[in-house]
């Protein structure tokens, strides 16, 4: 079994050779959807080039690699307004196979950890899963801890896509899946996955926020109202510096947790949560403010910015909103030593 923190090449590279890499993939991924606006298309650029498999490990069916690549290829997605089953693919699914020794998924696949509900007494069904199916994904992956099982489903038919859709797991399906496809230590594993789905939703946000900044201040520039250019107005400019700012925030928090997840996994739960929260926190008034500043033309289909400000909300809430989060993160700063230097430290990471 491979464990948590063992991610190939991350520790055995200096941060400034990790950095260059990681810029590297971020350019070869902006170069390779640079002229794709569908997801279908952009889904089998990225496999044909190995880029769905990052940090997978290799005998595995997976591309190898790090961590900090994985992320790099995330991020440069998610600012390219492309919401993809990236994370729950490499991050997630690809994560269970490695924990089981079994193959990484040939296909994109929807991902959910099931929460339980009943005993499974008088045939009440013990599980329900929130899933949501992209467009590329036919099968589903679904991990139930308190049994050390995986249940794979096919998508139903008729199901819209990206809209999330509740499962309820009947005893029976629970009995196969773990003959089938059993969990070892599936407990230890479900809260590993809860932080990395944590840590790439926050990673996620922040390219998509990155590019709402940029895109909101391009058109402000180029937009003229009233002989003037929509940037030369004080209410705007306002509006462009608080979501350059949040953008900031949720950039430096990513990657602070990020760094703190390669360094040490088992001991970077409170910077992971510290950045989903920020992330999440930010999706609001990003996107607010963006919208205000394009007007109408912001919401049609025509126009791109919608892409990343839907995608920022469906994310914002997955994997915890910025009210659970921010709970774990004062729960982690009181068992601290010091729990003011604690924050100060979360907050002040590069």
């Amino acid at each position: 079994m491979r464990r948590p923190d063992d991610v190939t090449s991350d520790l055995d590279v200096s941060d400034d050779d990790a950095e260059a890499t990681a810029n590297e993939v971020s350019t070869l991924v902006g170069d390779m959807l640079r002229d794709v606006d569908c997801a279908e298309e952009a889904w089998r650029r990225l496999a044909s080039g190995g880029l769905t498999g990052v940090a997978v490990q290799e005998q595995i069916g997976g591309s190898g690699g790090s961590l900090r690549e994985a992320a790099a290829v995330l991020k440069a997605v998610a600012a390219h307004g492309l919401d993809l089953p990236l994370l729950e693919f490499t991050w997630l699914a690809s994560r269970v196979a490695e924990w089981t020794g079994r193959r990484a998924p040939d296909e994109p696949v929807a991902f959910a950890i099931a929460e339980r509900t009943t005993d499974g007494q008088d045939g009440q069904p013990p599980y329900r899963a929130t899933l949501r199916w992209y467009h590329e994904t036919t099968a589903a992956h679904v991990l139930l801890p308190a049994d050390g099982a995986l249940l794979v489903l096919e998508r139903p038919a008729g199901l819209r896509d990206g809209s999330p859709s509740t499962v309820h797991i009947d005893p029976q399906r629970v009995r196969a899946a773990a003959e089938t496809h059993p969990v070892p230590d599936a407990g230890t594993l479900a809260a590993e996955l809860q932080m990395r789905a944590a840590l790439g939703r926050s990673i996620q946000i922040s390219g998509a926020a990155a590019q709402v900044r940029d895109l909101s201040v391009r058109y402000a520039a180029e937009r003229v109202q009233f002989g003037r250019p929509l940037s030369r107005y004080q209410v705007i400019q306002h509006y462009l510096a608080r979501i350059a700012a949040e953008a900031h925030a949720v950039q430096v928090a990513s990657r602070g947790a990020l760094d703190a997840w390669i360094a040490a996994p088992s001991t970077a739960g409170g910077s992971v949560s510290n950045a989903k929260a920020v992330a999440s926190h930010a999706v609001e008034l990003c996107t607010r403010l963006a919208h205000q500043v394009f007007g109408a033309i912001g919401t049609t289909r025509e126009h791109e910015l919608h892409r990343y400000t839907t995608a920022m909300w469906a994310w914002r809430e997955d994997a915890g909103n910025e009210y659970q989060h921010g709970a774990q993160v004062g729960e982690a700063a009181l068992t601290a030593e010091d729990p003011w230097a604690w924050l100060v430290d979360q907050g002040g990471r590069r």
